[in-house]
């Protein structure tokens, strides 16, 4: 893939995303048995395409009543900051969205990437709301059922197929696609912090001696648990009372590159605004094993700084050992349902992974004692 992001020919694919006239979110098959929920989409020439998206369970009083799911979520805020009152940046009134968007990854290096843009039109295409209500009704159905391949058919025949393809290249051309996904994608690459986290509270779970655990806030605003040796924990605990100690300011662990097969924690600083006003209340939803509200998770993490140089600190580099670096190498749920992934680290690569016996383990006693 990095050769096809280098290479001046680069051109990736774009497919259109409809979204609903008025919740403006996308057509999403969601799976009720534990199978893959999956966004929808069109490309070239009418072909319908599926893209696996994570999704969140949300449970009141114990009991499930739906699920969330973040990019639809992501997809309505980049609306709103793209838009703001839905007018556009000359302050022309916009009326209907569309999203587009395009996936790419790595599986040896395990991470995938969805990325995803949004375009709003001054006027109203029908066009759009009916290839929204073809996908939408694609729900049910199976790949080759008559069904399913009578809107096949439908979206992929003249004079819809020339349609679609004419937006595909009209997008392409306003949004400068194949500049705007090698930028993603080069950020991708070269980011070595990818996915991060800032550790809240320490947990009960461990599955060997001589682990700790860390109740942990990510980038994406999600409760995550890293699971450390407890040498590396007594290590950064002292290097973060040396750096209190000389700058008296709160500070916390935190860790880049957590989607990564070597981790790095160090320590982080957390304003003193922050720490009065939203700290405390991270700190009691992490010991209840609640996700804080996003606009709380939001606010903290504006105001947190990573410390990489300094004369008085240590970063540490741990190791992990899954072959899938983007998910947790175990998981539960908090008190709402929702997953919380679980990154076992090591010290050193020789360290040997969870056996069957030790999984199996965790699988029959609750990690957090919920």
């Amino acid at each position: 893939m990095e050769q096809g992001i280098k290479n001046m020919d680069f051109d990736p694919t774009l497919h259109i995303i409809p979204l609903n006239p008025d919740t403006r979110t996308p057509v999403i098959l969601s799976s009720d048995n534990g199978g893959n929920d999956t966004l929808v989409a069109i490309t070239d020439d009418g072909r319908i395409s599926f893209f696996p998206i994570d999704a969140n369970t949300v449970l009141i009083d114990g009991e499930r009543i739906g699920k969330r799911f973040p990019l639809a979520e992501a997809v309505t805020a980049r609306i709103n900051e793209r838009f703001p009152d839905d007018k556009d940046i000359y302050g022309n009134a916009v009326i209907q969205y569309l999203a587009v968007g395009v996936m790419y990854g790595n599986e040896e290096e395990g991470w995938a990437k969805f990325i995803y843009e949004v375009w709003g039109f001054r006027e109203r295409f029908g066009e759009l709301d009916v290839l929204y209500d073809k996908l939408l009704s694609l729900g049910g159905t199976r790949v080759g059922d008559e069904k399913y391949s009578a809107i096949e058919k439908y979206i992929s025949s003249e004079p819809v197929k020339t349609w679609v393809n004419q937006l595909i290249s009209f997008l392409k051309e306003q949004l400068n696609w194949p500049y705007y996904v090698r930028n993603a994608l080069d950020r991708k690459i070269s980011d070595e912090s990818g996915r991060f986290a800032i550790s809240i509270a320490g947990g009960e779970f461990k599955v060997r001696r001589g682990e700790k655990s860390l109740w942990c806030l990510d980038n994406n605003c999600q409760s995550c648990v890293i699971v450390i040796p407890e040498a590396a924990n007594k290590l950064l605990e002292a290097t973060l009372n040396e750096y209190t100690e000389k700058h008296q300011v709160p500070v916390t662990i935190g860790c880049k590159g957590l989607d990564t097969k070597n981790p790095v924690f160090m320590p982080v600083v957390v304003s003193f605004s922050a720490y009065e006003n939203f700290y405390s209340t991270l700190l009691e939803y992490a010991k209840n094993h609640l996700p804080p509200p996003k606009e709380l998770a939001e606010a903290f993490l504006k105001n947190i700084e990573f410390v990489e140089k300094d004369d008085h600190i240590l970063t540490l580099k741990l190791q992990r050992q899954t072959k899938n670096l983007k998910k947790g190498d175990l998981w539960t749920r908090d008190r709402e349902g929702n997953r919380v992934e679980i990154f076992v680290t090591h010290l050193l690569k020789t360290e040997t992974p969870y056996s069957i016996k030790e999984l199996y383990k965790v699988k029959l006693k609750s990690l957090f004692g919920l």
